[in-house]
């Protein structure tokens, strides 16, 4: 059984901490201003990963923002190695909206990662 529980870190910058069977295996940090959230970062756990965990995080996160929080519209920031396109169909699956806006690269001195803005309203 997946539970989500919310830790409220400061005014309005929440940590989404997700559970499977009293086991944290993700969590989805994020900002919530007047009726509009950004989501900071969402991880799930390498072993958990391809198992549906990501997804249900982030519906059960639009939820709890929605009806709890009065939230309207979530972006995002979503980044991947360049090349790739795991991250942008991740997005793109759950209901995220490309702004279509490039956006940029990030190099940590290991990897190139392209830069992608996305939205949804909820």
């Amino acid at each position: 059984m997946r539970t989500i529980q919310i830790a409220k870190q400061l005014r309005n910058i929440y940590d989404f901490r997700l559970f499977q069977q009293n086991q944290h295996i993700g969590s989805c940090k994020l900002m919530i201003s007047d009726n509009l959230a950004t989501i900071n970062h969402i991880y799930i756990n390498d072993t958990h990963k391809g198992k549906g965990h990501g997804s249900w995080l982030l519906q059960e996160t639009e939820k709890i923002l929605k009806h709890q929080h009065k939230v309207e519209q979530i972006s995002l920031l979503g980044w991947q190695p360049s090349g790739s396109f795991n991250v942008i169909e991740f997005y793109k699956k759950n209901g995220y909206v490309t702004t279509y806006e490039h956006s940029g690269v990030y190099d940590d001195s290991v990897t190139l990662f392209d830069l992608h803005k996305f939205y949804k309203k909820i």
